[in-house]
């Protein structure tokens, strides 16, 4: 596992899961392996995902788990707290994580929380529907004028989204764009972290009044502001993916 694809920060969570993830089960009388009490959650999955819209990295959900379950995993074998859990044997660990182990053995539970606890975000609904409003108030045409700020009343009829069909399409396809690799949390830091603009490859526009199903694996695609505006850019013709894709390389 590259320690670049993974920084410091990702690390010392594995670590403080790692460390502490077991709590006394009274009905059996012995420790059992658990998320950290901080997290709030019974499920390993629920722990990992509390860190992805952070230490994601453009990665999709279903590796980050695994790479931070491993990153776990490691840490299992070198810690004399951890006592349900094997881990991964080995002789050493990789030199980041062992300055990771070196660092973090002597401090307090309270002082790694106080630490990872600033990368923990969960992919709230409120902040989706957030999200999809500032997206729909950025892709209505501008009506050109010499006087503006006067109270108008308009009554718009719109296409219903669903914000969990979105949730799901970051889960499955990451964070990055899907055709420029932009972050926005890579460049504009919390303030940007787990912002991105779905695109419907079958604009939500043509779908039938009464609604179509939408699979967010195969339907929805990840694209930054400019790539999502270039693809929507002519009224009469939506460009594909692929296409999109082919004129950033033409740009190299």
């Amino acid at each position: 596992m590259a320690e670049e694809y993974q920084n410091r920060d990702f690390i010392i969570v594995g670590y403080f899961l790692s460390r502490f993830g077991e709590e006394f089960d009274e009905k059996s009388g012995k420790m059992k392996s658990m998320p950290p009490t901080e997290l709030n959650t019974k499920k390993w999955d629920e722990a990992y995902d509390f860190f992805f819209l952070k230490l994601g990295n453009g990665r999709d959900l279903a590796t980050f788990r695994n790479s931070l379950r491993n990153t776990r995993d490691e840490f299992d074998y070198f810690l004399d707290e951890v006592t349900t859990r094997v881990g991964h044997k080995k002789k050493n660990l990789p030199p980041l994580r062992e300055s990771v182990l070196n660092e973090m053995n002597g401090k307090t539970r309270a002082e790694i929380w106080s630490y990872v606890s600033r990368f923990g975000k969960a992919l709230q609904e409120v902040d989706i529907i957030s999200d999809i409003e500032a997206i729909d108030s950025a892709d209505t045409d501008t009506i050109v004028g010499s006087t503006e700020g006067q109270t108008r009343f308009r009554i718009l009829r719109t296409r219903e989204r669903d914000p969990k069909l979105r949730r799901e399409a970051i889960a499955i396809h990451g964070l990055n764009c899907k055709a420029c690799d932009f972050n926005f949390g890579d460049v504009y830091g919390e303030w940007g972290e787990g912002f991105i603009e779905i695109h419907h490859s079958t604009p939500i526009s043509d779908y039938s009044t009464e609604g179509e199903e939408t699979i967010p694996a195969s339907d929805l695609i990840p694209l930054c502001s400019n790539c999502h505006r270039m693809i929507h850019r002519k009224k009469d013709r939506l460009l594909s993916l692929e296409e999109l894709k082919s004129m950033l390389n033409q740009s190299d």
